[in-house]
């Protein structure tokens, strides 16, 4: 005989059903979700410059001087970051960009 577990909802536990889980299995909301095998892709801030078609150094720059925009891990010294990064850092380069064009442009 299996043995059954109630669960209720604390949100409206008078106006729904009880939700039956079996007692050796965890309920429905807390069972792990499969992940694909692919390890997430991080990349150094010499790759961002490559992705990019920048120099490292412009590339550095923006990574030091936006603190919003962090590692997502470390490898030893070196800092990797995640491809949220990279669009991070490419709109940043093209602010830069547009606001220098701005300045020449008026004067």
């Amino acid at each position: 005989m299996v043995e059954q577990l109630l669960l209720w909802s604390d949100s409206d536990a008078d106006a729904s059903p009880p939700i039956v889980a079996p007692a050796n299995e965890p309920p429905p909301a807390l069972q792990l979700q499969p992940m694909d095998d692919s390890p997430p892709q991080l990349i150094t801030s010499g790759l961002i410059a490559v992705t990019l078609n920048e120099s490292a150094r412009r590339v550095r720059g923006v990574l030091a001087t936006r603190p919003d925009i962090k590692p997502a891990a470390f490898a030893g010294r070196t800092r990797l970051y995640t491809s949220a990064a990279v669009a991070r850092v490419r709109h940043e380069l093209n602010a830069i960009d547009a606001k220098r064009c701005r300045r020449e442009e008026m004067q």
